[in-house]
């Protein structure tokens, strides 16, 4: 079964049509609700149109709230915080929180950020072996250029840079980009990344989310 919010387009196969705008989405039918939440593996789509309106960042909190009350997000997520210890920990410069809109106006997958105006590392005890690496190094209110980010000991980029309020994730390149991330092996049970700013108009770096997927 397949529901869609937006255009009414002929798809070439069958689906209900469940509403235009990003409102249908922040109140989604309790039918609808209701079916994704016994489906076996729910999945939410959400194109790019979404992404690219100047809501975008709200359009993409109503999915993740969506997915997370349907049981489409698993378990094992952990908050990103200065303060994070045990298999997650920083070492180097001091890392800072921000809450850059504690109303509520900005979505809360976007939020929240950590950032540093020095190199510091980020260790996380995996398991060995290859795991794709998606990182959004976004900021609702202020753009930053010129990060740099290292896996393994591997320079991925030393120029990020990633206007305010844009949500795409970092791919290989160092890119902006909403196509995701870049592959790292492990063979010492750590996964460590470090991050540093090579300077521009903004000396920080930042990190809003960070997803690591097993290949």
């Amino acid at each position: 079964e397949i529901a869609v919010i937006g255009e009414a387009a002929d798809l070439t196969y069958q689906y209900l049509h469940l509403g235009a705008g990003p409102d249908t989405l922040a109140e989604f039918p309790a039918e609808a609700r209701n079916y994704l939440s016994k489906a076996e593996r729910p999945l939410i789509l959400v194109g790019m149109g979404a992404v690219a309106r100047p809501d975008g960042a709200a359009v993409l909190g109503h999915a993740m709230q969506l997915a997370a009350s349907v049981g489409a997000v698993k378990e094992g997520w952990t908050a990103l915080s200065p303060g994070v210890s045990g298999d997650i920990r920083w070492s180097g410069d001091k890392v800072e929180a921000r809450d850059r809109n504690p109303d509520g106006a900005v979505s809360p997958l976007f939020r929240d950020l950590v950032q540093a105006d020095g190199a510091t590392t980020l260790h996380h005890r995996i398991s060995n072996g290859v795991w794709k690496v998606t990182l959004n190094m976004s900021d609702p209110e202020f753009p930053h250029d010129l990060m740099g980010l290292r896996a393994e000991g591997q320079l991925i980029s030393d120029a990020i840079t990633v206007p305010a309020g844009h949500y795409g994730f970092v791919d290989a390149k160092g890119a902006s980009s909403t196509e995701v991330s870049f592959e790292v092996e492990v063979n010492d049970g750590e996964l460590t990344l470090e991050f540093f700013d090579n300077g521009g108009e903004d000396a920080n770096w930042v990190v809003s989310r960070l997803s690591l997927e097993k290949r």
